[in-house]
């Protein structure tokens, strides 16, 4: 049971949330330089998830968080802790030291709350942490690969990475697709999948540090918007790290007309070959039949 003590911080901190406004790039790295990573930093993957009230189905939200937790405990490397937000705490998760819940103290009558949830999450890293590490925002149904945590900590260029490079998998067409890999970013994964971008965060001397968690915005602009603001440049991880799991009638997407859900999902995609499918999947430790639940 959440005390309290609890929730009137929780407020307190989301009453503070303003969009971040920056000065000159130049002045500001000035003041906030970017420093070498410490050896005990680790991937912090923040989840924001339905409120119980606006989700189609609460159930089905739960059984796509399980799946995606199971992804990460399958993690190579176990450097890593996932923060699941949400109004309402998911009865069917068994939290730990590497999963655990932030709820979240507003609602918004409906209204779709990912971005707000993601800058109360960077809030509290500011308000709780004393380290560095990379801050990886992935949706509460997507399926990242177990070598992403590995690599993004062995390669730890301290800026931040993105995914040129994944999967899409229609849950109720049964079938698997891959972004047409095209120059820009048009149709490149990070575009087409909000589970994309990995971005440093540094609370050892400076808790504004983690506006470049809020200042990831959307993920289709989210490499221009860290570049020019905060002077991150993201990296590519260069092997195909998520499934992007879409149409299983509960995600923002399926929130809109059906028809208009599937035509986006598709949208710049390529079927995988049947022959394909059972080794790729494979790959990440998953299969149709799981995905498919």
């Amino acid at each position: 049971m959440i005390s309290n003590i609890y929730l009137l911080w929780a407020r307190l901190l989301f009453k503070k949330e303003r969009k971040p406004v920056l000065e000159d790039l130049a002045a500001w790295r000035k003041r906030h330089p970017i420093r070498d990573t410490d050896s005990d930093k680790m991937v912090t993957y923040l989840v924001p998830i339905f409120e119980r009230k606006r989700a189609p189905n609460w159930s089905v939200v739960q059984t796509n968080l399980t799946r995606t937790i199971s992804a990460l405990r399958r993690q190579s490397d176990p450097r890593w802790r996932m923060i699941v937000c949400s109004q309402d705490c998911p009865d069917q998760i068994a939290f730990d030291d590497h999963v655990q819940f932030l709820k979240y103290p507003a609602s918004h009558n409906g209204s779709p709350d990912k971005v707000q949830k993601l800058r109360f999450m960077a809030r509290y890293l500011a308000k709780t942490e004393k380290r560095d590490g990379y801050a990886f925002f992935l949706d509460g149904d997507d399926i990242p690969h177990p070598d992403l945590t590995r690599f993004i900590l062995e390669d730890d260029n301290g800026h931040g990475y993105y995914l040129p490079k994944g999967y899409c998998f229609d849950a109720g067409e049964r079938c698997l697709l891959r972004p047409l890999e095209e120059e820009g970013d048009t149709h490149t994964f990070a575009w087409l999948c909000g589970s994309s971008h990995a971005v440093r965060f540094d609370t050892r001397f400076d808790r504004s540090q983690t506006v470049h968690v809020s200042l990831r915005g959307d993920h289709m602009q989210a490499r221009q918007n860290l570049k020019s603001r905060v002077g991150l440049v993201l990296k590519p991880v260069p092997f195909p790290a998520m499934i992007y799991i879409v149409n299983h009638g509960s995600s923002d997407q399926d929130i809109l007309a059906e028809s208009d859900g599937r035509k986006r999902a598709h949208a710049g995609l390529k079927e995988v070959k049947e022959s394909e499918i059972d080794d790729l999947l494979g790959s990440f430790g998953t299969s149709v039949s799981e995905l498919s639940r």
